[in-house]
């Protein structure tokens, strides 16, 4: 037992004399035993787990290689090495003042689950994708060898589902980086690799003709006449002048749909500008004429150059308008004017595959479908069928007549194009861009995020019964399919519950139960409680509706006892707002005041009206709103309300902010759509979403006589 325990004490004292007072020899022996460790054996093909200390000295490890080992001893080889890679570590063990250093040569080897990656990655970069220019659509693929695959990148040029958009011709082909990430089980590669894409060409007019313009409107009267239309391919989408375009829609001998002396229009060096100038006249307030402020000038230049057009403010598309034959408006004038002016917007037409062509010998020429939007005024359109140029007012566009007439072409018997299909997903996409009044409610970015180009380019009448599903799913009441194009003139798609939205269901369900309740027959005065109360219903408005409110009232008028009016708008959808102003006349004294809001420009204003109407403001009047009551019908509870002229009861209205445009595309289909001219608040907020009720009475009471009387009395 004595010679065991000496032992042991021997050798603790030895130990500790060796760490005590360690020499380079000490070092050299530590550096060997660290060499044998298993955490260092060669080749290597993962990270290195490097400890801070190694038999109680400080270890310090440092690559001459950082792109293969970092100092930290992960191990990162960015390409597929030729065998295996050699790097020089400097392996450092210091005690205090001494230290031992080795230089030892490290090999790099690669697994085989990493060589797969690598090997995979090499074949992928070798595929047409990323070997060729593109100027048609890519079709990325998901996986590679059994390994899965991820794209990440972002363009203007190509989307994620690898649709391309042709650059400009003057812009040059681009090159797309994308960031091509490999995957298999825990482990990844990545690299960044290149797509290009060819330039558009320069296009060149090939043929033109002279077409007939015959004009079926009867709101805006203009010569018949002809226009030369100008084509860049056989069949294709039809340019026109510019100045051609503006004074065929000055109507010639008679009014026109706009007034072509209130423009002037200069050109220099491929760049067009046209101006407005309106000059604020105290004798328009007297007139009836639109007032302002003060004197404005509204600037629309188009850049052939650059493929782009600047607008001051979207008020320049009004500025030129002239009025209908119609007096929609009769009885009523503007009384006071204010505006917030909006901001200048640039319409990008490259980004949307539209181009401008500035021409030596035929002038500025521009698509047809784009002089029609910016041009033809608010309530007017042009529409071409390949062999007649029509022109026809908005009033009309649900005049069968009027569509059949359109829709007569040679071109009923040819197919649609992949080409015209293209360019009509193109512009639909622009108008919703730039020209849609709920794109800021919708919270959309852009119109490419929301319609699908391979429903919308795949020919017939599935290219028409995609642009009526697209419309419809956007789940607004203002925007819905009128009629289909030229090259599938019968095709009537029909209407079911599966193509709306929650919101537009909900009204068209309403809609039924409210004409079964009969709300929709009302059409004459109703008394209740001994004459006390009135209920006045106007189920929409047209440039008839003020005298027939008048005669109405007049029957109120002459009934004795009467204290209390009605409105009933529980089955107005809307109408023409002069309808809705001049029944609103009616009802008060004050100037009537009306908020609008652009939410392209960001413009907002707001216009008092005068009415002629002597109203017997001796009623408490109530407006009975339903879920249906929607548009102009919404506009007058909003406007009621905040006047305060009217309570408010029922049930919330439908809302409905946005007036309607027309939307003619390029495949000859016809939308429409919300325009930009959105009924606000007094705050300038969009009245879309409807107005709550003051008093609200459930909708299966609206024909209970005492459920009302219980309203109005309380």
């Amino acid at each position: 037992m004595k010679k065991t325990l000496g032992l042991i004490v021997l050798v603790t004292v030895l130990v500790l004399g060796s760490c005590g007072a360690p020499d380079e020899e000490t070092l050299k022996n530590a550096m060997d035993d660290l060499l044998a460790e298993s955490f260092l054996e060669q080749p290597i093909t993962s990270d290195l787990d490097i400890p801070e200390e190694y038999e109680g000295f400080t270890l310090d490890f440092h690559s001459t290689d950082q792109r293969i080992i970092h100092n930290d001893g992960s191990v990162r080889v960015n390409e597929l090495p030729d065998g295996e890679q050699s790097v020089d570590i400097e392996l450092t063990l210091s005690h205090e003042d001494i230290e031992y250093t080795r230089t030892v040569t490290f090999t790099v080897g690669v697994n085989p689950q990493t060589r797969a990656l690598y090997e995979t990655m090499d074949e992928l970069e070798t595929l047409d994708i990323f070997n060729k220019a593109h100027e048609e659509d890519i079709e990325f693929i998901d996986t590679l060898n059994g390994l899965n695959i991820e794209y990440d990148f972002e363009s203007d040029y190509l989307s994620d589902e690898g649709a391309v958009t042709q650059p400009h011709y003057y812009t040059g082909g681009v090159d797309v980086d994308i960031e091509v990430t490999l995957i298999d089980g825990d482990e990844s590669l990545n690299r960044i690799l290149n797509v290009s894409i060819i330039p558009l060409q320069e296009s060149e007019i090939i043929d033109t003709r002279t077409l007939d313009f015959n004009n079926l409107a009867t709101e805006y009267l203009l010569d018949d006449t002809t226009l030369e239309v100008h084509y860049t391919i056989e069949n294709g989408l039809p340019y026109v002048d510019v100045k051609a375009f503006i004074d065929l829609l000055d109507g010639g001998t008679q009014q026109g749909a706009i007034d072509k002396d209130s423009m002037t229009i200069d050109v220099e060096d491929g760049v067009m500008i046209i101006e407005v100038f309106y000059e604020a006249d105290e004798e328009d307030y007297d007139e009836g004429e639109m007032p302002a402020d003060e004197d404005t000038l509204y600037t629309f230049t188009i850049d052939f150059n650059n493929n782009e057009a600047t607008i001051s403010e979207f008020n320049f598309f009004s500025t030129f308008t002239e009025s209908t034959q119609t007096d929609f408006g009769s009885g009523l004038s503007v009384y006071d004017f204010e505006e917030q002016a909006g901001e200048p917007v640039t319409f990008d037409f490259e980004s949307y595959q539209l181009e401008l062509i500035n021409d030596e010998t035929l002038g500025q020429l521009i698509p047809l479908q784009l002089a029609n939007l910016f041009f033809s005024g608010q309530m007017f359109d042009v529409y071409y069928n390949g062999d007649v140029l029509y022109g026809f007012d908005t009033y009309q566009r649900n005049n069968s007549t009027i569509q059949n007439t359109l829709l007569d072409s040679s071109y009923n018997t040819q197919g649609l194009s992949d080409a015209k299909q293209t360019k009509t997903y193109n512009y639909l996409t622009f108008t919703f861009d730039y020209f849609y009044g709920l794109k800021e409610d919708q919270a959309v970015e852009t119109y490419y995020d929301v319609f699908d180009a391979d429903d919308l380019i795949t020919g017939g009448t599935s290219h028409y019964n995609a642009i009526f599903e697209t419309t419809y799913g956007l789940d607004d009441l203002h925007t819905s399919y009128l009629m289909s194009g030229l090259y599938a003139p019968n095709f009537e798609p029909q209407l079911e519950f599966g193509h709306l939205g929650s919101r537009s269901r909900n009204f068209h369900l309403t809609w039924g139960d409210i004409e079964e309740m009969g709300l929709c027959a009302r059409d004459e005065v109703i008394f209740y409680d001994n004459n006390r109360v009135a209920l006045v219903p106007i189920a929409g408005f047209d440039e008839n509706t003020g005298d027939e409110f008048a005669a109405m009232m007049d029957e109120v008028n002459n009934t004795a006892g009467v204290e209390k009016v009605i409105v009933d708008l529980s089955c107005n959808t809307g109408g023409i707002v002069g309808g809705m102003i001049q029944v609103l006349g009616h009802m008060t004294n004050d100037e009537i005041p009306l908020h609008y809001m652009n939410p392209t420009d960001g413009a907002t204003s707001t216009y008092w009206y005068e009415s002629e109407a002597d109203a017997n403001e001796d009623y408490d009047f109530y407006i009975l709103s339903s879920p249906i009551t929607y548009s102009a019908g919404n506009m007058m509870v909003n406007v009621a309300k905040e006047m305060g002229i009217a309570t408010i009861i029922g049930e919330d209205s439908a809302g409905g902010a946005a007036s309607i445009r027309t939307n003619i595309l390029p495949s000859g289909a016809i939308i429409i759509m919300s325009s930009t001219s959105v009924s606000a608040n007094s705050d300038y907020e969009s009245t879309e979403m409807g107005i709550e009720v003051d008093i609200s009475i459930p909708l299966s009471d609206f024909l209970d006589e005492d459920a009302l009387l219980d309203a109005v009395d309380e």
